[in-house]
């Protein structure tokens, strides 16, 4: 009993603290960080009204966390317990003795709050922690190639399906990722297939799960909400579409004609929130595909070039990204998220507006922590690059066939989000700051797992043979 009780307390403990490790910057705080996205996300968990700019699965999200507890903490304190999870699932995957591996995700998670902005990413209410989650649930599955464990496989197949789904982003990251890891994994194709055709099938049930969710709570099946917008006013920013209004008003009557002097020289934010953007007189996020449609074809047709440069600049510039220190800012009493924290949680209010981040101070502490936490980045990138090298390379140690291969995947993934980000949308910080703590986290791992193999190895050497003695 006693032996089952320490057992249980010690699965208890590498869970509990890790999590409260995770969720430690929102109590530096005094209460859970919020963006200006914060408020629909909010609302939308309580009216479950589809928001018009992003799908409404982290609003369920949310709504599920108040079943814990109705607070924003509950939300905070449960993502940073999945984030705790499956960071002990990754850990594990390749560790002989499970007890051992726990203590060590326990371990290599408070290192990565140390030197990482991965406690900020999950103290904040946001979906933005679980793009990096994606990584690590597919990467945990595929490291389990045929799917020994299935309870776990399951669990992750789920996760990896509904992580696609709370950002639209994550839709288009993960189909590019496995395209792109069919490629990694075909040396070793026998042994990790099932678990790639497990990955597919998770973005299959997102595909499934999309229409029908957002059928059963709008009544109209649809898929990612003002995606063509969202499209449109980054093609906007790159100055293609304004080219294409100098070209060719005269010959197409686009709906954006008459405020072409406006567009040609915006910025997509601008085009997307201001007050006064053609895009409110176009109808929001509800604006007809039949009105942006033919700007996009025409804009793609006629300056597909302008878009590639423009998509390749926005790949590089969101690639060097990932300030800790941004977005964490005051919000006054006539934003969104304001109206949101005092009518949905009036208790909670006063503490919200008593934290670090609404007395402005929480934005120089989190820029005070870019001198420790770029560097981590920069040199984990280095050194993950040169494990990733080919074998008899200029990297000195041997490294196992694993190893290189979660060292090309984390990389592989950190340039797909950028590629993506940096296609779709403007350049933020919280776009790069969701996934650069993996490259500490994987090169954690590596060192781990290759210095345990290093010390068995030298103990099996150094451990004399058995002499077997036969009678005669």
């Amino acid at each position: 009993m006693r032996r089952r009780l320490s057992a249980a307390l010690q699965r208890t403990l590498v869970l509990v603290i890790p999590m409260i490790g995770l969720a430690s910057v929102a109590m530096l705080n005094g209460y859970p960080l919020v963006h200006s996205d914060t408020g629909a996300y909010v609302r939308s968990s309580f009216t479950f009204e589809i928001p018009r700019d992003r799908p409404v699965f982290y609003s369920m999200f949310l709504w599920l966390s108040r079943a814990v507890g109705a607070s924003l903490w509950s939300t905070v304190l449960l993502q940073s317990l999945l984030a705790a999870l499956l960071i002990q699932c990754f850990v594990q995957a390749r560790q002989d003795r499970r007890a051992a591996g726990a203590w060590r995700s326990a371990a290599i998670t408070l290192l990565l709050i140390a030197v990482s902005c991965v406690a900020w990413v999950s103290s904040i209410v946001m979906a933005d922690l679980f793009t990096g989650l994606l990584f690590v649930a597919v990467m945990t599955l595929v490291l389990d190639g045929r799917l020994a464990r299935r309870g776990q496989a399951l669990f992750l197949v789920l996760v990896i399906a509904f992580i696609a789904l709370v950002h639209s982003s994550n839709l288009i990251i993960l189909p590019l990722f496995l395209i792109c890891m069919r490629a990694l994994l075909q040396p070793h194709w026998r042994t990790h297939r099932r678990a790639y055709g497990a990955a597919w099938i998770a973005f299959a049930l997102a595909l499934v799960a999309l229409p029908a969710v957002n059928g059963a709570l709008s009544g109209r099946m649809s898929g990612p909400a003002g995606s063509q917008v969202f499209l449109l006013a980054r093609w906007i920013e790159l100055g293609a579409v304004g080219e294409l209004l100098d070209e060719r008003c005269t010959l197409e009557p686009y709906a954006l004609c008459a405020d072409r002097d406006r567009v040609r020289s915006a910025s997509g934010d601008w085009f997307l929130w201001a007050a006064d953007s053609p895009l409110t007189g176009l109808g929001g996020f509800d604006t007809p595909e039949a009105v942006t449609w033919p700007i996009l074809r025409d804009t793609w047709r006629y300056h597909w070039a302008a878009v590639v440069r423009g998509a390749g600049a926005g790949f590089w510039a969101q690639l060097n990204t990932f300030s800790t220190g941004s977005f964490h800012e005051h919000y006054g009493t006539d934003t969104a998220v304001d109206t949101a924290l005092h009518a949905h949680f009036p208790r909670e209010y006063n503490a919200w507006q008593g934290s670090l981040q609404q007395r402005a101070a929480l934005r120089d502490i989190g820029l005070s922590l870019d001198r420790v936490h770029r560097p981590v980045v920069l040199i984990s990138a280095l050194a993950l690059l040169l494990i990733a090298l080919p074998r008899r390379s200029i990297w000195p140690v041997a490294i196992s066939p694993t190893s290189r291969l979660l060292a090309r995947a984390v990389l592989l993934f950190v340039l797909v989000n950028a590629a993506v980000c940096g296609a779709l949308t403007s350049t933020h910080d919280r776009y790069g700051r969701r996934v650069v703590w993996l490259l500490a986290l994987v090169l954690a791992e590596i060192v781990a797992h290759e210095w345990d193999a290093r010390r068995r190895g030298r103990d099996e050497r150094s451990t004399p043979p058995v002499v077997r003695v036969v009678a005669r």
